[in-house]
């Protein structure tokens, strides 16, 4: 016999970006039924609240209403077994999202009153402050508001998923008000940044150094994502870590590399010159994360280019989690071209800096220019050859290749890839198991291995959602292509355990 979902496990599961999914576990557990415990009511307002967000389009705006009226009324529910300023703030905010501005209003005040009569209402003292400033805002205080909301950040000034959930509520409610959002910006969690550049960086070129401090001065980054290539790389990152020293910040820094850290060393470091090797050991240790893509010896460029994805989605995604900005900074010599993924990064608007450094003359340690048929594409792996996917693949004008008990075809743009794979696998009634797998490769002969780990990933597709994996679900990220990309947690296979990520 099955157990039945537990609250937590449904919150986790909401958390994880997937509402209608929380929500259809929750009803087929019967949570919805249960009215006298109001951890079951606040979970019922949150998961109708994630629901109405997602129901973004004008055509579904009755629907969110609905939606947010119904998840006022259970927060409201909730508070009435237990007085707490958390559900009685929410059923405010949400009332006001539903239409009705009164009885916003009338909860607004009913929450003021509870927090001014209890000292120690509220989990801390950035909510009950936030929670003030929320109040005071729906109740049309703007001013007032700006100022408690500036005390409660001064209070935990670091617990930036805790300012970025206010941020995200108070531009809600300034939306539902007709109020410009503009102000927020300034309490906004700090930006995550993407940084590259050229490894040939001539040592002498001080100006490209003093760039990177005044570019770290005027941005003051939270966040930084990129290798570790002599030259660009280590000075943004050895600036970026004397940054954080000098601001006695939290800023974080993430390394992510294509190989190993010693084979990286050796290939994209150690040819540079041994002042290059001591920056690297010494950045490496003091990293936040440091994150190794595995790739199995691929040209260097592609290498580039597929950890540069990653890092790039990394970084955007952080930045939408915290309801910040995410924005990439490279070094490149005068009159070079920018790197296709750079030039893609600017082209979704995004927003790009360019640093010009000199590059030295020699060509030593260069990759140099390498033949090889392997290119950075995108494979899609369906599960079910079946009558009407292939018809549908006809009718897309693509050719699926029989492997085994699936079937495949490769673009070498991700999004029309992603797109086409939608088209194809049909409805989720159809019950199609589909991955996504972004990865280099040989276009025209793919590996056996790189089939047997798309189809692995294959395996764990549910109700017509994409599969993949880290570096799939990042490089998605990037473009912005799907509705939803949520972790779901590892597949177990022969290679190990792959992380797992669902794409709606």
């Amino acid at each position: 016999m099955e157990k039945t979902p537990t609250l937590p496990q449904i919150l986790s599961l909401a958390r994880a970006g997937s509402p209608a999914r929380a929500w259809a576990v929750f009803v087929g557990a019967g949570w919805d039924k249960v009215l006298d415990d109001p951890k079951a009511l606040t979970l019922k307002g949150r998961l109708l609240k994630d629901q109405a967000k997602a129901a973004s389009q004008p055509e579904q705006r009755a629907e969110q209403v609905r939606l947010y009226g119904e998840a006022a009324q259970a927060y409201a529910e909730a508070a009435e077994i237990r007085t707490d300023s958390y559900p009685l703030i929410n059923a405010a905010a949400l009332a006001l999202l539903g239409g009705n501005a009164e009885q916003a209003a009338n909860l607004a005040k009913q929450v003021l009153a509870l927090i001014d009569s209890d000292p120690n209402e509220g989990e801390n003292a950035y909510w009950r402050r936030a929670t003030r400033a929320e109040a005071m805002l729906l109740l049309g205080r703007e001013n007032e508001a700006q100022a408690e909301l500036a005390d409660a950040i001064a209070q935990l000034p670091n617990a930036w998923e805790d300012h970025a959930a206010t941020i995200g509520q108070f531009a809600l409610i300034l939306n539902a008000q007709g109020r410009s959002t503009e102000w927020l910006d300034q309490y906004r969690p700090p930006s995550s940044i993407h940084f590259s550049g050229m490894i040939r960086l001539d040592p002498s070129d001080f100006s490209a150094s003093q760039a990177i401090e005044e570019f770290l001065q005027q941005e003051q980054p939270g966040f930084a994502y990129g290798a570790l290539a002599a030259g660009s790389d280590l000075l943004f990152a050895k600036a970026f870590l004397q940054h954080k020293a000098r601001t006695k910040t939290l800023a974080e820094l993430h390394v992510i590399l294509p190989y190993p850290t010693m084979q990286f060393r050796a290939l994209s470091v150690a040819p540079f010159g041994p002042q290059w090797e001591e920056g690297f050991d010494q950045v490496i240790q003091a990293a936040d994360t440091v994150t190794i893509l595995g790739l199995d010896d691929p040209p260097p460029a592609l290498a580039v280019e597929i950890a540069d994805h990653y890092a790039m989605g990394r970084a955007l995604r952080n930045a939408n989690n915290l309801q910040s900005r995410a924005k990439a900074v490279t070094l490149a010599g005068h009159g070079e071209n920018l790197r296709p993924q750079l030039q893609y990064w600017r082209d979704v608007g995004q927003e790009l800096a360019i640093i010009y450094g000199q590059r030295q003359p020699s060509t030593q340690g260069s990759f140099g220019q390498q033949k090889s048929v392997q290119s950075l594409a995108t494979l899609i792996w369906l599960g079910r050859g079946t009558k009407q996917v292939m018809e549908r693949a006809k009718q897309a004008g693509v050719t699926l290749h029989l492997h085994k008990k699936g079937c495949w075809f490769i673009h070498y743009d991700i999004v029309t890839a992603y797109r086409l794979a939608k088209h194809i696998a049909g409805s989720a009634d159809d019950g199609q198991q589909i991955a996504l797998l972004h990865a280099i490769m040989d276009v025209e002969n793919p590996a056996t291995e790189l089939l047997s780990h798309a189809e692995a990933l294959a395996s764990a597709s549910r109700s017509g959602a994409i599969t993949t994996d880290n570096i799939g679900a990042m490089a998605l990220t990037l473009t912005s292509a799907a509705q939803s990309i949520e972790e779901i947690g590892e597949l177990k296979t022969i290679w190990g355990a792959l992380p797992l990520w669902r794409i709606i």
